[in-house]
């Protein structure tokens, strides 16, 4: 999410502005978004505690927020990403990152059930 609103806006990544990587134990690479990491490369992600992973969370939120107050209907029409065919729209960018961020509540969900949490 923080990474595509970034883009959306052409601004850096909350993970970067805001100094969040080093409470991950990480590097504020903006390439570093979690596509194809290995096993070992989730093992290095290490935040010093509960407090960090819902501060991003709550950083990106306010983030994506603020986008979602400023879009008028014909900007979800602007092509943001050329690299595919057809150009993705912003409208289409956007209920990407929703479906994406539904996943995953759905992945911590599950994860809740298995654990009994």
């Amino acid at each position: 999410q923080d990474h595509h609103v970034a883009e959306l806006v052409d601004a850096d990544q909350v993970w970067q502005r805001d100094d969040w990587a080093p409470r991950f134990e990480l590097e504020p690479n903006p390439a570093n978004i979690g596509y194809g990491h290995t096993p070992d490369d989730v093992a290095q992600v290490k935040p010093d505690g509960p407090e960090s992973l819902l501060g991003y969370l709550a950083a990106v939120e306010a983030s994506t927020t603020a986008l979602l107050k400023t879009v008028g209907p014909a900007e979800l029409d602007r092509i943001v990403d050329r690299r595919w065919d057809p150009p993705v729209l912003m409208g289409v960018r956007l209920v990407s990152i929703a479906d994406d961020s539904l996943q995953h509540v759905g992945q911590a969900c599950y994860l809740r059930g298995v654990f009994g949490w």
